[in-house]
């Protein structure tokens, strides 16, 4: 596949399909991006309110457009955008009513009794009309020229959160009804996976691979999990009840990032560690806490490193040298943005260097 917002795109896939195997690259993965040279800002139509923002192509897609043409991509960062409506959106496919923010769009909790709730995807769904009609319009502007990425596979527990509301879910999660709740949990995990292969093929119509919001992309199926629900609960109730789904969510993937945010779910990284189609976690330490390459972290990145994991991690350029000098490069995957190309190159140069003299 060639892509003219990024020519050497073939050489970079190559590099990635050896990172996802396993393989060493002599120096860490990384989506290093800069400012274009010659980079133009030109002005976009201003949406009239923040439901077009979100959902409006006609305000979209020169949006995500001029933010992809005015990036150079070096190492193995794809030029990707995607359909991007708010976390956890395909809850908005089952029945919530979606809220637009500013930053994201939340969505309102509406199940009032697990046991009469059926778990469905009306084809005629309004949010699910507005994925579909946004994917196309990406794709049909993107071709040839940057990559279009399917966003996420939400994990059921995430969605069932959204659908019922976070702490009347902790609550049911103790009173019950557990079993039917069960049920529901994978209901919702196979409707998510149609989802992921109905969007997939009409990527796929257009171009081979897939990507997330985390910008990995993978030749064959990928997607970034995540639980943001784990931080409130604890880990007998995530291995019981969130992990039998997300496991299988993974099985249906050829690799899997994971997105672990916070110190709140740092007690189920156990758990994600034994989870076969697992490449890397993604280490977001959350507000007020230290940076992702801090060394207050390093224990925790060399646990994941050497159970055969992978750490992503989005640092600055002066974290980077600091950083190998602690951690073998092969276990790792580092998303970098400099300001010009040249500073670009030069730290890419950098980077080879640096994971060399660990070497010797």
């Amino acid at each position: 596949m060639r892509l003219s917002y990024r020519p050497d795109w073939e050489e970079a896939v190559e590099r990635l399909d050896r990172w996802w195997a396993g393989e060493s690259l002599g120096r860490p993965a990384m989506s290093l991006t800069a400012t274009k040279d010659g980079a133009e800002w030109e002005a976009i139509p201003e949406p009239p309110d923040l439901w077009n923002y979100w959902t409006n192509p006609d305000y979209v897609i020169p949006r995500m457009e001029r933010s992809v043409r005015n990036t150079a991509w070096f190492a193995e960062a794809c030029p990707v955008e995607w359909v991007n409506l708010g976390a956890v959106a395909q809850a908005g496919f089952l029945g919530t009513k979606p809220i637009c923010h500013e930053t994201t769009v939340w969505h309102e909790p509406f199940v009032q009794d697990w046991e009469t709730y059926e778990p469905r995807i009306d084809p005629e769904n309004e949010w699910w009309r507005i994925t579909l009609r946004l994917t196309e319009a990406f794709l049909e502007q993107a071709d040839g020229k940057w990559f279009v990425a399917v966003g996420e596979v939400a994990e059921a527990g995430d969605i069932m959160s959204a659908l019922r509301g976070p702490e009347r879910l902790c609550f049911d999660l103790i009173e019950g009804p557990l079993e039917r709740m069960k049920q529901i949990r994978d209901q919702i995990a196979r409707l998510l996976a149609d989802v992921y292969d109905q969007m997939t093929g009409m990527v796929n119509r257009h171009m081979p691979g897939t990507s997330t919001w985390l910008r990995v992309y993978h030749s064959g199926r990928t997607t970034t999990s995540q639980c943001d629900f784990s931080c409130m609960i604890s880990k007998p109730m995530f291995d019981d009840f969130i992990a039998p789904a997300l496991a299988w969510q993974m099985s249906q993937l050829d690799g899997v990032v994971y997105h672990l945010d916070g110190p709140g779910a740092l007690q189920h990284v156990d758990t994600l560690l034994t989870m076969p189609n697992l490449r890397g976690i993604q280490w977001v330490p959350g507000a007020g806490e230290d940076v992702q390459a801090h060394p207050k972290w390093r224990s925790l990145l060399k646990r994941i490193i050497e159970a055969g994991k992978a750490v992503h991690l989005s640092v600055s350029a002066g974290e980077i040298e600091d950083l190998l000098a602690d951690l073998p490069p092969e276990g790792l995957y580092l998303q970098v943005g400099v300001g010009s190309e040249r500073e670009a190159r030069e730290l890419l140069a950098d980077v080879e260097r640096w994971s060399n003299r660990r070497r010797r």
